[in-house]
């Protein structure tokens, strides 16, 4: 049976040394969406190099 996510991150590294913005949230993908959201990223920025890493948690 399909309980869904109940959990989900995401980090992304920036251009300054150390620099990560991570975002966590409890609950469903659209959750962690909206938190991005509401930080309102730079979209339309460009980086030197660039990285990421998600991840999703399921509910067994």
């Amino acid at each position: 049976e399909y309980s869904g996510y109940d959990s989900a991150g995401m980090a992304v590294d920036g251009d300054k040394k150390n620099e990560v913005q991570a975002f966590k949230e409890v609950g469903k993908v659209a959750k962690l969406r909206e938190l991005i959201a509401e930080t309102k990223p730079d979209m339309t920025k460009t980086f030197e190099s660039h990285a990421g890493i998600s991840h999703t948690r399921l509910a067994t």
